[in-house]
């Protein structure tokens, strides 16, 4: 459930940053809108105060520009590595179920074999002869568990 929360996570962090990065792309085209625009009014100036608002603007769309390439690089950057962490997380996963199936698989089998096998050992003590229970059914036993010598004949010499 734990694993199941980080790959949200993960999945979730993705598709933020892929958000960020489409509003990148549109605030750089912007930009780069912008950039041509004001490469135009360059190109138009007539005289040098035209022409230095015009590079001002221009300078200013270029720092812009290369400010949301380098973001966008960012977040490229991150959606690879944040895909990475979610797929190796998934791969573990599939590793640690499959790794639980196969122990899974070998505790039945193992239960199969011992349930079997007590099954043979109630048959066998069904079969046993019943064992007394007390010392008044056999005179020579003992409450130790162990056998007495049977008690020897007063007729012997």
């Amino acid at each position: 459930e734990e694993v199941g929360r980080k790959i949200k996570a993960e999945r979730d962090h993705v598709v933020a940053v892929e958000a960020e990065k489409r509003t990148l792309e549109t605030a750089l085209r912007l930009e780069e809108e912008k950039l041509r625009k004001g490469q135009a009014k360059l190109n138009e100036a007539k005289n040098e105060k035209e022409f230095q608002a015009g590079s001002k603007e221009v300078d200013g769309a270029r720092r812009a520009k290369s400010h949301y390439e380098d973001e966008i690089l960012r977040a490229i950057e991150v959606v690879e590595a944040a895909s990475r962490g979610a797929d190796a997380v998934e791969q573990e996963v599939a590793a640690v179920t499959a790794e639980y199936d196969a122990l899974a698989a070998e505790v039945r089998q193992e239960e199969t074999r011992l349930d079997a096998q007590i099954e043979a050992f109630s048959a066998r003590r069904e079969e046993a002869r019943p064992i007394p229970l007390n010392n008044k059914e056999t005179p020579w036993a003992c409450s130790t568990g162990r056998r007495n010598r049977l008690p020897r004949s007063t007729t012997a010499a």
